[in-house]
């Protein structure tokens, strides 16, 4: 193989590997933010069986009540600021969804529900699925 090829390929190599280390950074960094989300830093925490219905993302009445009671605590023309929404795993999942995908279709209920009312609260949502622990948590 002539040297111009071999210097070419070794530098694609590197370049590769270094794409690969920062993928990994980040996913390592992201991972670490989530996880490290404890119940004591939440603004509201639910248990899922609470909050939803049993294998379902649908938003149960309490815990609509719920949210809406923490939704209140915010003054109207008031920004929400940065509100983060964690729903945890159900072991097993549903027939339908793996456990996995049920707590993020649940993240993304809860984050439908906050954006459809009309209140004059807003805020940014962050949406952060699965996270750890059986409990829909939202965090400032």
């Amino acid at each position: 193989m002539p040297t111009q090829r071999r210097w070419a390929l070794s530098l694609a190599d590197i370049c590769l590997l270094l794409v690969a280390f920062f993928i990994v950074q980040q996913h390592s960094a992201t991972a670490r933010d989530t996880s490290t989300m404890a119940a004591s830093d939440a603004v509201l925490t639910l248990p899922v069986a609470t909050a939803f219905e049993p294998h379902e993302a649908r938003l149960s009445d309490r815990g609509i009540a719920a949210l809406a009671d923490h939704r209140q605590t915010l003054q109207p023309g008031q920004a929400g600021g940065i509100l983060h929404i964690c729903v945890g795993q159900e072991a097993g999942g549903s027939a339908r969804l793996d456990a996995w995908e049920l707590a993020a279709a649940r993240t993304a209920a809860v984050a439908r529900w906050w954006q459809n009312r009309r209140d004059g609260v807003s805020a940014t949502l962050v949406l952060d699925a699965p996270c750890l622990g059986s409990d829909l948590r939202l965090h400032r």
